[in-house]
Order: structure tokens, then C-alpha cells, then sequence
């Protein structure tokens, strides 16, 4: 009896192990053994549905595969009766809690496509109808209708999607009223990143989205948030390309973040890339050989909240509506990027660390498509910010003046320096003795040149005007030409 017993013992222990051994086995699944026909009529949000509870049921370890194929998902959902829940909640079509080791795969011409006329806005939730709200901050959460999340992720670990499209069909909704203080804030994204780390997202198109195309909403942590995007797109979006909301060491390459809000519908701020710390502080981003091109809003925004420490490395920023790039924030550095219409920048620091830094950069006042939509005086506007560094840059201007330069305070360390660069103005339509380049505040200005390609500019004393004052701290080495 006794050596049954152990026998039985000791065979529920080799159950219990096989059983512990099978959920940690890494397993491939495509999709299409969930059910999905990725024929582009039929509606797949439950395949995708039963994708997530089976990774989730194992904590992930594991690959979905998504073969070439049209997955319509999204459905239109009834109203919740409670008063404290937005009407239409919307849907995470792919849903991932508290895994690890899991790969998103996306095979050659995989697409991920919102279906037609879902609801997005504000919606009479008796009746149905379209509700606009004279008072815009006075939400009825019962009146909201979102879509949802595309792929959401939170509080995962070594997390890879790649190879997919993800289309948010935003011109194919029917939308609502407004919600929330500027336009329809609320749920429609294509990747949302909720406190996780080791995420690598590569070759991934996720566009035409009613809110973002991917947002990092990561809570302070002193570990690296080890968040990797390359070779991605993030186009005609309504409100962003992105939004890094919270979080660490988020590194970029080679990603486009165009044409926010400019597929017919838009919601503010409509930013390529919009940096705000909301959930906790940003920092330590890198960007490289990225695209901030023909957004609505601002090609780059970092003005309010503690984000610091970002720089951008052969990064083209282009604002069309808008400025290219406002950047308000400490320590952003922008090395060998290219600005096309008007950047605002400077932070007003008090040391070199926080100080904003331009090094070998080009800025020209640029068409884009061969219109100019740009109503700013100066292709440069950087007001009383101490300490900024401009260093071995070009500036281009066609049609309006150069840059606006001022510092406060008159500490030789705080002083901003203006070395090394090149000023072009190839027009002269402003009159005589006007400003084509203002310096003020003791701005030490070392080994520029000012030149001016229109013979007419000669005889119109632009330049003593512009530079020459008595409280610019003239190192030497600067010099006018004059065609």
C-alpha cells in the first residue's frame, strides 16, 4: 500500500513538472488557427480575441503569426447602461497582461483593417444621433463612443511586433461630436504600450488611426524601458504619430511620423511626435534619421511637463500648418537635422546641460509640395532662451527674415553662442534697415557669415541693423557678403 502510494506520489509530480515544462515551451500559432479568414470581408475580432486569451493563459512565450491577408476587425457595441462608462466602450483587439517572450508576426502583405462606420465621438445614447456639446470640458461619459486599441500591451516584457499593417480606416468612420477640450479625445490607437520594457517594434505601418498611431505610456522606473521602433511608419493619423507619455530610453530609427491630421478629420495637438509627461517623467530618447513631415500640428512638440534629455540625429522636420518643431523642454540636443519652415526653441537654462544645442544643422523657410502655408516672421524664433548653443548651421531664407535671437541675463555662461554658421537671404522685400537677423541679450556671435543674394539687399543697410549692436558680443571672425 505504502509503495503504491509513493508510486502515485511520485507520478503526480512528473504530471505536475511535464505540466510546467509544457506551459513555458515557446509555441507558434498563426492566426488562421483561431478561425481568421483574412479575406477582407469577414469580421476577425474574434480570432484575434482568442489569440490574446490563449497567450495570456500561458503568461505568452509564444509567436502569432498573421499570414498575407485583409483581417477586418471592430464591431459596433451596445451601450452600457452605467453612468460612469463611455457608451460604445471600444475593443483591444489583441490583448496582452503581464507576459513575456511573445512575437507579433507579420507576414508579407498582412493587414489589420478597422471595418466601415463604426462610431467615434459623441453620440445621443438614446436616440443614436450625432450630439454636439456647447460645452465642451461638461463630459457625459454616456454620450462617448471610442474604437479602441489595435494591439495593446501592458506590463509585458521582451515584447517584438513586426512585419504588420495596421490600418485604423479613419476616413471610413462615422463620426460624432466633439469630446473633450479639442476635437474627439478619445479611444482609437494603433499600438498602446502600458508599462512595459524590451519592446522591439520593426517594419510595422500603423496609420490612418482616429487618436494615435502608437503611444508609450510608461510609469517612472530606475530600470531602462529598452523601447526599440524602427523602420516603421506612423502616417495620417488624427491626433498623433506618436505620444510618449511616460517613460525611459526610447530609441528610434529610420520612422516616419507624416501627416497628422491630414486625412479630413484631426484632434489637437496633431503632432508627428508630441513628448508630455503625463504618467511620469520622459527622458532619454534618441531619434535617428527620422521623418516629422506635413502634420497639421507640430512636426515635433516638447513644451510642457518633465521631459529632458532627448536628442535627434539626421532627423527632417517640416511644418506645413504649423511649426516644424516647439521645443521648450531641457537638454534637447539636434545634430546634422534639416528644419523646413519655422522652428520655436530654447530652453532658458542656467547650465550647458539643459541648454538646447544645434549642431550642423540646415533650416530654410521650404515649400512643401510647392506650397507655402507659412505665416511666421522668422524661420528661427528663440526667445530669451539662455545658453542655447547653434554651431556650424545653415539658414536659407526665401521669403521671410532669418532668426530672432535673444538671451536673458548677461552671466558669460548662460550667454547663447551663434558660431561657425551661415545666414543666406535670398530675397530683399523688406525695407531699408529692417531686421533680417535680430541678436540681443549678449549673444556671442564668432566666425558667421551673413550674405545676401539679391543685388538689391546692398543698398538696403540690412546688416549693421541686424547684428551690430552695441549688446551683441562680437568674438570676431564675422563677415557680410554682398552679390
Amino acid at each position: 500500500m505504502k509503495k503504491a502510494s509513493r508510486i502515485l506520489f511520485y507520478f503526480g509530480l512528473l504530471l505536475l513538472h511535464s505540466g510546467q515544462i509544457h506551459s513555458q515551451t515557446f509555441v507558434t500559432r498563426s492566426i488562421k488557427s483561431f478561425g481568421a479568414k483574412g479575406d477582407g470581408k469577414t469580421n476577425d475580432t474574434k480570432a484575434f480575441e482568442d489569440a490574446s486569451v490563449f497567450f495570456n493563459s500561458r503568461a505568452g512565450n509564444g509567436k502569432l503569426v498573421i499570414p498575407a491577408g485583409t483581417y477586418i476587425v471592430g464591431r459596433k457595441l451596445s451601450p452600457k447602461s452605467r453612468i460612469d462608462r463611455i457608451a460604445f466602450d471600444g475593443e483591444k483587439i489583441i490583448r496582452f497582461i503581464s507576459c513575456k517572450n511573445v512575437t507579433i508576426e507579420g507576414q508579407k502583405n498582412s493587414v489589420i483593417k478597422y471595418a466601415n462606420g463604426l462610431k467615434f465621438g459623441s453620440f445621443d445614447p438614446e436616440t443614436g444621433k450625432i450630439f454636439e456639446n456647447n460645452n465642451p470640458l461638461t463630459l457625459d461619459a454616456t454620450y462617448g463612443r471610442s474604437i479602441g486599441q489595435c494591439i495593446f500591451i501592458e506590463k509585458c516584457t521582451n515584447f517584438t511586433i513586426s512585419g504588420v499593417t495596421l490600418n485604423g480606416n479613419n476616413k471610413a468612420i462615422e463620426y460624432g461630436g466633439t469630446y473633450g477640450d479639442r476635437g474627439i479625445q478619445l479611444v482609437h490607437y494603433g499600438i498602446y504600450i502600458s508599462n512595459s520594457r524590451l519592446i522591439r517594434i520593426n517594419n510595422v505601418n500603423s496609420g490612418y488611426f482616429a487618436l494615435d498611431g502608437i503611444v508609450v505610456r510608461n510609469q517612472e522606473s530606475p530600470s531602462p524601458d529598452s523601447i526599440f521602433i524602427s523602420n516603421s511608419k506612423f502616417e495620417y493619423n488624427n491626433r498623433q504619430g506618436l505620444s510618449w507619455v511616460g517613460g525611459n530610453f526610447l530609441e528610434v530609427k529610420n520612422c516616419d511620423f507624416n501627416h497628422t491630421g491630414q486625412n479630413g478629420k484631426n484632434s489637437a495637438p496633431g503632432c508627428g511626435l508630441d513628448i508630455e509627461a503625463e504618467d511620469g517623467p520622459v527622458h532619454f530618447g534618441r531619434f535617428y534619421n527620422c521623418r516629422f513631415i506635413n502634420n497639421i500640428g507640430l512636426g515635433l512638440g516638447a513644451e510642457n511637463g518633465n521631459s529632458f534629455d532627448c536628442s535627434f540625429s539626421g532627423c527632417t522636420f517640416w511644418g506645413t500648418d504649423y511649426y516644424a518643431v516647439l521645443v521648450k523642454r531641457p537638454s534637447f540636443t539636434f545634430l546634422n537635422c534639416r528644419f523646413y519652415g519655422t522652428t520655436v526653441a530654447g530652453y532658458d537654462a542656467v547650465n550647458s546641460t539643459d541648454a538646447t544645442k544645434f549642431i550642423r544643422c540646415y533650416f530654410e523657410d521650404k515649400p512643401y509640395n510647392q506650397v507655402y502655408k507659412g505665416k511666421a516672421v522668422y524661420i528661427f524664433d528663440s526667445d530669451g532662451a539662455r545658453g542655447m548653443i547653434v554651431d556650424s548651421c545653415t539658414f536659407v531664407a526665401n521669403k521671410i527674415r532669418l532668426a530672432w535671437m535673444t538671451n536673458n541675463g548677461t552671466i558669460a555662461s548662460q550667454q547663447r553662442i551663434v558660431s561657425n554658421t551661415h545666414f543666406i537671404v535670398k530675397h530683399a522685400s523688406l525695407v531699408p534697415t529692417d531686421v533680417f537677423l535680430l541678436l540681443r541679450g549678449g549673444v556671442k556671435f564668432k566666425n558667421n557669415v551673413m550674405e545676401f543674394t539679391d543685388p538689391a539687399a546692398r543698398n538696403k543697410s540690412y546688416w549693421p541693423n541686424a547684428c551690430c549692436i552695441a549688446d551683441i558680443n562680437d568674438l570676431g571672425g564675422n563677415k557680410v557678403i554682398f552679390h
